[in-house]
């Protein structure tokens, strides 16, 4: 793995930063590599999460919007 400085870091994609964790967890000491692995997971998790929730809103944002047009704006 490339040695990687806190500025590249930070303007990794999400992907590439879990993927990123999940490579250097192998060259941890075990607590260390656990604990790594284990928030590689929830940043996925959340990401995951976090995108279906933003698709939702934009749906109810949709559907709000075409029943205003629909009955007016006394909704």
């Amino acid at each position: 793995m490339q040695n990687l400085n806190q500025q590249e870091t930070l303007r990794l994609p999400v992907e590439q930063l879990i993927a990123a964790a999940h490579v250097a967890a192998k060259y941890l000491p075990a607590a260390s590599s656990a604990l790594m692995s284990e928030l590689a997971v929830r940043l996925d998790i959340t990401k995951t999460v976090l995108r279906e929730v933003i698709a939702e809103r934009d749906q109810l944002n949709t559907e709000h919007k075409a029943l205003k047009q629909r009955y007016g704006e006394a909704l």
